[in-house]
C-alpha cells in the first residue's frame, strides 16, 4: 500500500463528499423557494425506504432509491 496514494484518495473522497453535500443543500434550496419553504417530511411520499418526499429525495441522491421522475412529479404538483 502507498501511503501518498492513500492519501490522495482519502483527500479526493472527502471532497467529493463536500461538493455532494453542497449540491444537496442547493436542490433543497431551490425546491424551498419554489414551496414557500413547506416541509418536505410532511407531505406523504412513498417510496422505498422513505414515507415521505424529503426522506424520498434524500434516499434518491444518496442511495440512487426511489424514481427521479416521480419525484420532480411530485414537486411539479406542489408548487402549483
Amino acid at each position: 500500500m502507498d501511503e501518498k496514494e492513500l492519501k490522495r484518495l482519502l483527500k479526493r473522497a472527502r471532497d467529493y463528499k463536500i461538493k455532494s453535500e453542497k449540491a444537496e443543500r442547493e436542490l433543497f434550496g431551490y425546491i424551498a423557494a419554489y414551496t414557500d419553504d413547506m416541509d418536505l417530511s410532511d407531505i406523504e411520499f412513498w417510496a422505498e425506504n422513505s414515507d415521505n418526499l424529503e426522506e424520498a429525495i434524500t434516499c434518491h441522491i444518496q442511495y440512487g432509491e426511489s424514481n427521479s421522475s416521480d419525484i420532480v412529479e411530485k414537486l411539479m404538483e406542489i408548487c402549483q
